[in-house]
């Protein structure tokens, strides 16, 4: 698992208060990791064991998991209507 640097959070979170936007967060909290080579899955688990640690950024860190999880399948060639159905789905749940 990968190791946040939380002191570079912080930082770095403080620098975007004012102009806070989704691709900017997800960059923060990726770069915040010590990573030596990425790998989705284990950075994921990571995340997910963030929220965990430190539960008043665990909003930041599940959008970012949920974020890669999109991204990730979509590269595997999961079609964007099956993606869409699977929401729809959770949803109902």
């Amino acid at each position: 698992m990968y190791k946040l640097n939380y002191e570079l959070f912080i930082k770095e979170l403080q620098m975007i208060k004012d102009n806070f936007i989704k691709e900017s967060l997800i960059t923060i909290v990726i770069s915040s990791f010590q990573v030596d080579k990425f790998n989705v899955g284990e950075m994921i688990k990571s995340l997910l064991n963030c929220k965990k640690d430190y539960p008043y950024y665990k909003d930041y860190f599940e959008f970012t998991a949920l974020f890669l999880t999109f991204k990730h399948l979509l590269k595997q060639g999961v079609k964007l209507e099956e993606l869409s159905t699977c929401k729809e789905n959770m949803m109902s749940t």
